[in-house]
């Protein structure tokens, strides 16, 4: 069955009327959403019952043109090389849209959008998010990171609708998870604040990952102690380490503890490394895996920080592919790839270097070493 699930406007032929039509203007129900597909629990589960649930696969509905409002104007001279590629290959990408007053407003794909009407296409393949202008910005943030340096163009595509798509599950989490705090006997009001601190901090850790990835300029530096900056990483996890069941712990050398690094690349590299090795549990039953941050010193000046873990087993085919920006097939998808890429990216905007290690055990670890200079 296609998984395309068309928005009649009113250029839309009749001839249709046997497909599944979601009128434009009918009101949108309130919904909850509940965990996404594959957001694996060690915890107890009860409350995820409390905030309902609902379907994480979202289909791509086919907008009608005349339904969705741009906010942005676009120079016709710009849209000459998307326009050749559309005729040749179709809107490969969908729009990002939300739904506004009686029909739609464009989140992401303005361009895309302005080919369209330019071609005089009925319908355009949206993604549609129930989102506020505050996170429509944010899905506009992470969809824009996909004009890339990667070398496949199809690869910064993938990697940035994916790790959007993301984003958007964690926000409508956070939304369902506000309201249970409200309506919620204290115990289970518990659960949903840490739900909302889980997936606040993984949604801007994932888009501080795809930014690295995608080559975005670095933040001024902020500089601060190496414990305080893993400690700050760590502190953020603690939520989502309540959820999953995983154990995250620190230990860093007494003689770099104090040492001055850049805080953002610290905790951009320690978390983007934590995220890209939380997969890896996906498949093991053992309660309360740990994956262990350390900072120690290394020749010379070099700090030396390893992320590692010693309770999953890692797939040989990862093994030689942790940082190969082609291999998404790996647990964790394209969200994976992203935060190995950003632990790369970060490493050598430092001046440094990262390496994935898989000892005789088949265990494995994430070392990175640069001069915090």
């Amino acid at each position: 069955m296609s998984n395309i699930e068309p928005i009649i406007g009113s250029s839309q032929s009749a001839d249709d009327a046997d497909l599944d039509i979601e009128s434009p203007v009918e009101s949108v129900r309130g919904e909850r959403e509940g965990l996404p597909r594959g957001y694996r629990m060690r915890a107890d589960t009860h409350y995820v019952d409390h905030l309902g649930s609902q379907a994480a696969g979202q289909p791509v509905r086919m907008v009608a043109v005349d339904q969705i409002a741009s906010s942005q104007r676009i120079d016709a001279a710009d849209l000459r090389p998307l326009i050749d590629s559309i005729r040749t290959h179709g809107i490969v990408h969908p729009l990002l849209i939300a739904r506004r007053d009686t029909g739609y407003a464009a989140i992401a794909g303005h361009k895309r959008l302005a080919a369209a009407r330019t071609l005089r296409l009925p319908t355009v393949p949206c993604l549609l998010h129930h989102v506020d202008e505050a996170q429509a910005a944010l899905l506009a943030r992470a969809d824009n990171l996909r004009g890339s340096a990667l070398a496949r163009p199809d690869t910064a595509a993938s990697m940035a609708a994916a790790v959007h798509q993301a984003v958007a599950q964690s926000l409508a989490i956070v939304q369902a998870s506000a309201d249970a705090i409200l309506t919620s006997p204290p115990h289970l009001a518990r659960a949903a604040m840490d739900l909302v601190a889980a997936h606040s901090w993984r949604a801007a850790r994932l888009l501080d990952a795809l930014g690295a990835a995608l080559t975005r300029p670095a933040r001024p530096p902020r500089r601060r102690s190496l414990a305080s900056a893993i400690e700050q990483v760590a502190d953020g996890f603690v939520a989502e380490g309540r959820l999953n069941g995983v154990a995250l712990r620190t230990r860093i050398d007494g003689a770099v503890a104090g040492v001055a690094v850049n805080a953002h690349d610290v905790s951009l590299i320690v978390s983007s490394a934590v995220l890209a090795t939380l997969p890896l549990f996906d498949h093991v039953h053992i309660d309360q895996p740990t994956i262990v941050v350390s900072g120690s010193s290394g020749a010379g000046d070099v700090v030396r920080l390893a992320v590692t873990q010693s309770v999953a087993p890692v797939p040989p085919a990862l093994t030689g592919k942790f940082f190969d920006e082609t291999y998404a097939d790996r647990a964790g998808g394209w969200c994976a790839l992203a935060c190995a890429l950003a632990v790369k990216a970060a490493a050598e905007r430092a001046g440094g270097a990262a390496a994935f290690e898989v000892d005789a055990q088949g265990h494995s670890g994430i070392t990175i070493q640069f001069a915090p200079a």
